[in-house]
């Protein structure tokens, strides 16, 4: 499920009227977003790699910080960026 940030009403609200900010904090998104990982990039060798036209990269920026972006190039494209953090 997509939960919406409330000060994002206006805002954020692209050319089609769809908003752009959501969150995806859940430990479902986390485990699907953990296995799609694991498919394309086994035992996260690779900083960056392309998964079916999405270019990835994934960066450490701490023991316990983790940055991985994907994005789709083109006029329908898009950026997904997921920011773990470890405890």
């Amino acid at each position: 499920m997509l939960h919406e940030y409330p000060d994002a009403r206006e805002r954020d609200v692209g050319s089609r009227g769809v908003r752009a900010v959501k969150t995806l904090a859940s430990r479902s998104f986390f485990h699907t977003f953990d296995l799609l990982l694991a498919a394309a990039n086994p035992s996260l060798t690779l900083s960056s790699w392309s998964q079916d036209g999405v270019a990835c990269a994934r960066e450490r920026h701490s023991f316990a910080v983790e940055v991985v972006t994907m994005t789709r190039p083109g006029r329908e494209g898009w950026t997904l960026m997921v920011l773990k953090e470890f405890w």
